[in-house]
């Protein structure tokens, strides 16, 4: 997206004018953009190092949004994965958390293709097949799935991990970042949505995910180091606009602030998915 509206000054802006601005307007303004044309949550991405342009962008936009892109890889996933939600509502999952084997930067980060939720390894041999009633699948590949399918989002098929004491269905324990709530702190859960904007604190990242209120997710410096060195990458200003989950406990600070927040005790707890069409990295191991 080349505009976005600017929800505090009531102007519509363009990127390469945002991107101009002195980094202390920046930051006022940059959680107060919305889409101009369906006025959902928009993100600013700054100038990369390697020469990719400013720009703005929405993950995701209001369905019907003439803005939004989604890849024919990325639809006929989710007709996969809905396809099998109906065929199959009880099936079970084992959530895995797992790092990168190896750090790299020849795997696509966007790529949408793998993992609909299959078998042992996590992979589809053929779209649409139907699945068997419990297997295991990557939290890579459970965040690309409820990324690109909000009938998804309600299924009552169910994971578990080795901290959930049982069964929970993909509805209840799968939480958006604007639906996190004080309400379920202290449980584990895969919260996750937009990172609209990362911010030093010196011993690690905040991580924002939209207005204030909103959950925050805390990346601890030796957590961050070993996440950078799995997948390949250079920095949180990156994947400005990127789906995330993080697995873990939900926090209420006690500082008079009530500051919901998420704080990942291990690297591998975080996943990262960019959108088809909205590339910020060329590249990034899987």
């Amino acid at each position: 997206m080349d505009l976005a509206t600017d929800t505090i000054d009531q102007e519509d802006y363009e990127a390469k004018f945002f991107d101009s601005q002195p980094a202390s307007w920046i930051k006022e303004h940059r959680l107060a953009l919305q889409c101009t044309n369906c006025q959902s949550p928009a993100y600013f991405r700054k100038r990369s190092v390697s020469g990719q342009g400013a720009c703005f962008g929405a993950s995701p936009h209001a369905e019907g949004c003439d803005l939004a892109t989604k890849s024919n890889e990325e639809g006929e996933r989710a007709e996969a994965v809905e396809k099998d939600i109906r065929e199959n509502p009880g099936g079970h999952f084992d959530l895995r958390l797992d790092l990168p084997k190896r750090a790299a930067k020849n795997t696509p980060v966007s790529a949408a293709g793998s993992g609909v939720a299959g078998n042992k390894a996590g992979r589809f041999t053929k779209w649409g097949a139907k699945q068997a009633s419990s297997s295991s699948i990557a939290a890579r590949q459970m965040l690309i799935n409820l990324a690109i399918s909000e009938k998804y989002r309600e299924s009552t098929q169910t994971v578990s991990t080795p901290q959930t004491n049982g069964k929970i269905q993909i509805r209840d324990y799968f939480i958006r970042f604007q639906d996190a709530t004080a309400a379920a702190e202290g449980q584990e859960r895969g919260y996750w949505g937009t990172i609209m904007e990362p911010g030093d604190a010196g011993d690690g990242t905040w991580i924002n995910t939209g207005t204030q209120g909103n959950l925050s997710i805390f990346i601890p410096k030796p957590v961050e180091t070993e996440f950078f060195l799995a997948y390949g990458i250079d920095g949180w200003e990156d994947l400005v606009g990127a789906y995330m989950m993080v697995v873990g406990e939900l926090k209420v600070s006690k500082n008079g602030k009530n500051r919901k927040y998420v704080k990942p005790l291990v690297a591998k707890n975080i996943v990262v998915y960019i959108p088809k069409g909205n590339e910020v990295v060329d590249t990034i191991a899987q």
